[in-house]
């Protein structure tokens, strides 16, 4: 992280592809978005007591954990 813009800092080294580099970054953004809609989801799930909005938080939360699990099985791909 740099410690200015509170951004995080890739470093490449001479030889390796500034693509791979990136991607990690990518897929560590795309975690950490995920992440926090799925925490969303349960603070709102904590609270309901509508069925209605019980069922389609449940389906938003399918549907969260179906993006992380691809991005997990991307991850372990490109990390081959």
């Amino acid at each position: 992280m740099c410690p200015k813009c509170n951004k995080s800092v890739v470093v490449v080294k001479e030889g390796e592809e500034e693509t791979a580099a990136v991607s990690i970054s990518v897929f560590g953004d795309l975690e950490n978005t995920v992440l926090d809609k799925l925490r969303g989801i349960d603070n709102v799930m904590k609270d309901t007591t509508d069925i209605d909005e019980a069922r389609e938080l449940a389906n938003a939360l399918s549907a969260w954990l179906d993006v992380f699990e691809r991005l997990k099985r991307v991850q372990r791909t490109f990390n081959q």
